[in-house]
């Protein structure tokens, strides 16, 4: 271990400079010495310190929303003699500096000075250990502490608000995009590649460009909002091409010179629903309570105690047959690589037995797209009971999943995400085990 540490000493001194090989070596003393004093008081005081995901935005607001749910909750009882602390990510950006100003006003965020609490986060569990390491420390730490498992959205706990100087900012600024007072909005964020490609070139989460999706199969979406009344906003920090649609009710946000880390969590915060493809932005609605449509989703990163309100799935076909794969043969792979327990990383074998099995995945259409976005107006503006024949097709596309209910819940029968009952109706074959299976293949694994 010194002789890594003096390499690294010595890469910073040729890189950096003495000036900040000194800085880091005055930063690691003294975590030691404020790692001593945690661990002299942690007989009297516990105090944990606890990562925040600020590098995701998706993380930075569920994980962080999740984790102050479970304290309210007691849903971890140990941890109501700790003094939790927070700190932010080293070395990577944070990815939005008003949610990191909202969420200062709400916990203790330690100020970030490079990799210093995270050093003294590291001699702590290797001389507290498990005392210090905690299984809450370690869910919402880890991408998990991102999933309502414990149903806490039927709560409607919210944490974050807006000052009275904030939302007269947030009103001034939406009037200069062009939204008159009175008017409603849409917002949509589309995923793909450009964030992580500009911000994280070398991370692994690069490689999940099979979430990603093509914004001009939600145009005719956009205009049916259009036509209705609404505004709507496209939203993204960084995107990989412009949109125009030639209607100035659509304003393409993501492009716009007043786009801003406080316009994307207030219009997010208050649009009258949100359209987005299960990933980043869409943490923030879902947590300040909006209806949100995930769309394009993918089935191994679906579980019933989402808090979306509509969803319509990514399909799987198999490029041999040109046949699209049943949920039932999709959800093989799934129990076999997650709930094995032989696999820390799921995503990375199944996408390699995808490969070998020749399937990939199907972007939802323009008119799939189209069809939810009606099934959300109606549901919002125009409420009907649910139909016996639409609750059984909700019901027989959960039945096809491994059982990942929330804790605490033995039947779908209680699940509040609804699949677009449209999509159900267009692919029911693939909800039912089908008499040939759309690839022939060996068992899963194997």
């Amino acid at each position: 271990m010194l002789i890594q540490y003096a390499k690294r000493f010595i890469n910073v001194i040729k890189t950096q400079g003495v000036g900040e090989a000194v800085l880091r070596m005055v930063r690691r003393a003294l975590s030691i010495f404020v790692a001593l004093i945690i661990i002299l008081l942690w007989p009297f005081i516990k105090i944990r310190l606890i990562q925040l995901k600020s590098s995701r935005i998706g993380h930075f607001t569920l994980n962080t929303h999740l984790l102050l749910c479970a304290l309210k909750h007691n849903t971890y009882p140990e941890e109501n003699n700790s003094i939790h602390f927070y700190y932010t990510q080293t070395h990577v950006p944070i990815c939005n500096m008003f949610l990191y100003k909202m969420w200062s006003r709400v916990i203790r965020i330690l100020p970030p000075w490079g990799a210093f609490w995270a050093h003294v986060n590291d001699i702590l569990i290797i001389v507290l250990k498990e005392k210090y390491y905690s299984p809450f420390k370690k869910m919402f730490e880890d991408t998990e502490g991102g999933y309502d498992r414990w149903n806490f959205q039927k709560n409607k706990d919210r944490f974050l608000f807006f000052t009275e100087e904030e939302k007269k900012l947030g009103g001034d600024l939406k009037r200069k995009l062009g939204i008159p007072e009175s008017s409603q909005f849409v917002c949509i964020f589309v995923r793909d590649d450009e964030y992580l490609k500009v911000t994280m070139p070398d991370s692994a989460w690069y490689n999940e460009n099979f979430r990603n999706a093509d914004i001009k199969n939600y145009i005719p979406a956009i205009k049916f909002l259009i036509q209705n009344g609404f505004y709507v906003i496209r939203m993204g920090k960084l995107v990989e091409n412009p949109l125009d649609i030639g209607d100035s009710r659509f304003i393409d946000y993501a492009n716009h010179p007043l786009k801003s880390d406080f316009l994307d969590i207030y219009l997010s915060a208050h649009c009258f629903f949100f359209i987005g493809t299960s990933s980043g932005l869409d943490g923030v609605p879902r947590m300040l309570n909006r209806p949100v449509i995930a769309t394009n989703t993918i089935f191994f990163q679906q579980t019933s105690y989402l808090e979306w309100t509509f969803l319509i799935p990514k399909n799987v076909m198999c490029t041999t047959t040109k046949m699209l794969v049943s949920y039932k043969e999709q959800y093989q792979d799934y129990a076999y690589f997650i709930l094995s327990g032989k696999y820390t990383n799921h995503r990375d074998p199944i996408m390699r037995e995808f490969a070998r099995k020749n399937w990939v995945f199907v972007e939802n259409t323009p008119d799939e797209i189209l069809s939810v976005v009606k099934e959300m107006l109606s549901y919002l503006t125009k409420p009907t009971a649910e139909t016996r024949e639409m609750k059984d097709l909700q019901l027989l596309f959960w039945g096809n999943l491994p059982l990942n209910l929330a804790l605490g819940e033995t039947s779908y029968e209680n699940v509040s995400i609804r699949i677009s009952p449209a999509f159900l109706k267009k692919h029911y074959k693939l909800l039912a085990k089908p008499a040939k299976q759309a690839c022939e293949v060996n068992e899963c694994g194997s």
